[in-house]
């Protein structure tokens, strides 16, 4: 896959599959293609999956590397397998690696300087504050990498963490594609419509989909007047039990015929133009896609109050942001938003809000001036 002419520029993904930094990471390869800057190749960390067909689509290099020894293992194969993956880079012949998310980042940070790449970029996406600083990551920061993040909140805590200076990290904010909206029909207040409710996010533990399930059933024994239906759309990476767990409180709260699972979906769009509200009930985040895709297309959104989620919707959204963990007060706000006589306002706010800050042409100009700064 590697071709004489432009730089490689690198990015390291964990896995092939859709996610929310796999989509951004596609943003930026997308990105250096439309500028001419660079030919990008994606790096999958784990097995493939659907992003496979979308990067085909594209036209965009993609190859995997099993960095599985690296989890877990002793610290012999632990440097093995970083040994490893810097030859696997150095065939890729990189001029610039971007990571994302913590362990492509690490791994990254680690192989970099053996790979004959001239640069790399901590990417931040996330507050990782549950993950312990090891020897491992002293010695990336030993080494000498650039840093970007995709948010204020992830800026923050790796200046901090890695001991920056302030205004060493680069901000890139995550891209948006803004669709073109049309308008859509007002559900009557006297139940002939129902009103459907989205969240976005695969069935990881921290997503906290049973704080939005349990918020649901509350909701219901208190509102009748409405149909509500809520649409789950993710999948079980590595065969979480997670799915399985929600599938299951779903037929013990009897929420059988008002949720339904979509699974992992390729095209949202279908999905988001037939639905009334966005909601993310996470206990921690980075800058959440779901949510700015949910102001993308004018919905109101419902999601906790994190750091991440506050800097994504902005201040002028904080009624809507709910305590991590608390199905009552989701309940109660979950009754508001329906019962809002001027939703629809709501929802144009905040995809003014998401214009202003991550249309396409916004991250564009931040990942230019940002690759193209003469760093170390």
């Amino acid at each position: 896959i590697v071709k004489k002419g432009q730089p490689n520029y690198v990015i390291v993904i964990p896995s092939l599959t859709l996610g929310g930094a796999e989509h951004q990471a596609v943003q930026y390869a997308r990105a250096l293609l439309r500028k001419g800057m660079a030919r990008p190749i994606l790096v999958g960390l784990g097995r493939d999956g659907l992003l496979t067909t979308r990067l085909d689509d594209l036209d965009i290099a993609y190859t995997n590397f099993n960095a599985r020894p690296f989890f877990g293992a002793n610290r012999f194969k632990k440097a093995l397998t970083v040994l490893r993956f810097a030859f696997f880079l150095r065939s890729l012949q990189p001029d610039t690696i971007i990571g994302f998310t913590y362990w492509p980042n690490l791994l990254c940070g680690l192989a970099w300087r053996m790979s004959g790449a001239k640069r790399f970029f901590w990417n931040q996406r996330s507050v990782d504050s549950t993950i312990a600083m090891t020897t491992w990551e002293k010695l990336v920061m030993q080494l000498g990498p650039n840093y970007m993040s995709n948010g204020l909140a992830g800026m923050n805590f790796i200046e901090e963490r890695h001991k920056l200076p302030k205004g060493s990290v680069a901000l890139i904010p995550n891209a948006v594609n803004l669709p073109v909206l049309q308008h859509k029909k007002e559900e009557s207040r006297d139940g002939a419509n129902a009103v459907n409710l989205l969240m976005t996010a695969n069935f990881y533990p921290e997503k906290d989909h049973a704080t939005l399930l349990r918020a649901l059933r509350l909701y219901l024994d208190r509102e009748d007047a409405l149909s509500v239906h809520l649409h789950l759309v993710g999948g079980a990476p590595g065969h979480s039990p997670n799915l399985i767990n929600a599938k299951a409180m779903t037929f013990d709260l009897r929420l059988d015929n008002h949720v339904t699972f979509h699974g992992k979906v390729s095209d949202m769009t279908p999905i988001l133009t037939g639905v009334h509200i966005g909601i993310l009930s996470t206990r921690s985040e980075g800058v959440s896609n779901a949510i700015l895709e949910y102001m993308a297309y004018g919905l109101p959104v419902l999601a906790t109050d994190i750091i991440a989620n506050r800097e994504a919707l902005g201040p002028a959204q904080a009624e809507w942001l709910f305590p991590v963990e608390d199905a009552e007060r989701l309940a109660d706000m979950l009754a508001a938003i329906i019962a809002h006589p001027d939703r629809v306002a709501i929802g144009k706010a905040n995809r003014n809000y998401v214009e202003r800050r991550h249309a396409l042409a916004i991250f564009e100009q931040c990942l230019h001036e940002a690759l193209s700064t003469e760093q170390h």
